[in-house]
């Protein structure tokens, strides 16, 4: 018979009470030499959480009453307490990656908690076991805290998505540059052009107080009343379908359904097809269809550049999974070239020894010496480096001086 275990934010609510009434609330963790955070130093959210009525929702009527039947009645904190637990757990918590990077759980890390947010963050998050580990993406003089950023959501979604959950989970509203960019909030929400395929952008939903006319800015071509409602209608199947999906383990057949709902309509880079075949492409990638998932990789490379930047460790993951397709299919200066792309990257955010680097991308870049030529390319580079190596280590010999004689 299989047992009936609480969802994961169940059981890390449950170890957090059980670690606090053992002395928990005790625990110092340093973030540097001098400073350091406890559980009380976490910010509650009391007040936000008070007046979310989902929030509250989930509290009353998902979280106490499992946690009741999980820990027992007498173990749980009061009312008050609970909810201040709650809100620390909801905003600091961390998703949990393996070593392929995908995730398996969260857990709250209290030094860790001292990052704030970014849409375009300028630090990775990285884990090695249930350790954490934060890189810096940019040469600092000095270490300060209040100018390193992670990213709390993906930045694959709308502006108006990434802000309500934001103020959702989180409870801040971002102003950043990246969500005030027009630009790029129109490039979000685009269609293609019937007249000059250019992008035409239709607000992801209808503003009665500032209704919106669409209309190609490059030709002058009106959309239709009809099409932007079948925009819309397709976009709010696209958001459902991929919220209700696990990432860990998306299904290829309603994302292969959803890019055929969307057919000609989207733009490229409209951010809901990007996520879209972002997921048939690790969908296909999880089960083995790897002439699929090169095909949805290859489509969607410029939509990830646009959206992650060409030095974001997320991208190079993306180019390590799709150079993997491409050899795995013989496609090997493809495969050789991505995987070159995204190693240095990779090795800045994760370091050159996580497993992601010495088991998945040397390994798979090795596979490429198939390739007669690839292989003798390698021997003869490996060759002139090493007589390289040889050469700068004779002038650095000490040199022995002879005596000339003298005529």
């Amino acid at each position: 018979m299989q047992q009936d275990f609480p969802p994961s934010f169940v059981r890390l609510v449950a170890r957090i009470i059980f670690k606090l009434q053992n002395g928990g609330g005790k625990i110092v963790e340093k973030y540097n030499a001098k400073d350091g955070r406890r559980f009380r130093d976490l910010m509650n959210h009391f007040a936000d959480v008070k007046k979310d009525e989902e929030a509250k929702k989930e509290v009353d009527e998902e979280l106490i009453p499992k946690l009741k039947q999980y820990l027992g009645k007498d173990n749980l904190p009061n009312y008050a307490d609970f909810l201040g637990i709650y809100g620390r757990v909801l905003v600091n918590r961390f998703c949990l990656f393996d070593d392929t990077m995908m995730t398996f759980g969260s857990g709250v890390y209290l030094a860790a908690s001292i990052f704030d947010h970014a849409c375009i963050p300028n630090c990775y998050v990285s884990f090695s076991g249930r350790n954490v580990q934060i890189r810096s993406l940019i040469d600092m003089k000095e270490l300060d805290y209040n100018k390193l950023r992670i990213g709390y959501i993906d930045p694959v979604c709308s502006v108006a998505t990434r802000k309500a959950e934001l103020q959702r989970r989180w409870f801040f509203w971002c102003d950043c540059k990246t969500c005030a960019d027009e630009e790029r909030k129109e490039l979000e929400n685009s269609i293609i052009c019937e007249g000059c395929e250019a992008k035409v952008y239709i607000p992801e939903e209808f503003d009665a107080q500032n209704p919106v006319e669409p209309k190609c800015k490059n030709c002058n071509t009106p959309v239709s009343a009809k099409k932007v409602r079948d925009y819309r209608s397709i976009i709010y199947k696209t958001k459902k379908t991929l919220k209700e999906m696990s990432e860990e383990n998306p299904n290829v057949i309603e994302c292969m359904e959803l890019l055929e709902m969307q057919g000609e309509m989207l733009h490229p880079l409209n951010v809901w097809r990007v996520r879209t075949l972002d997921f048939a492409f690790n969908a296909c990638i999880f089960n083995g269809c790897w002439s699929r998932a090169m095909d949805y990789g290859d489509m969607n490379y410029e939509g990830m550049r646009h959206y992650y930047g060409p030095d974001n460790p997320t991208l190079s993951l993306f180019l390590l999974k799709l150079g993997k397709a491409k050899i795995y299919l013989k496609e090997f200066r493809e495969g050789v070239r991505h995987l070159e792309t995204a190693e240095p990257i990779l090795k800045e955010a994760l370091g050159a020894n996580h497993p992601l680097i010495v088991q998945h991308l040397i390994p798979t870049n090795e596979l490429a010496n198939e390739d007669l030529s690839i292989r003798l390319e390698r021997m003869e580079k490996s060759k002139l480096k090493e007589s390289i190596q040889n050469w700068v280590a004779s002038l650095t010999r000490p040199q022995v001086k002879l005596n000339t004689p003298v005529a």
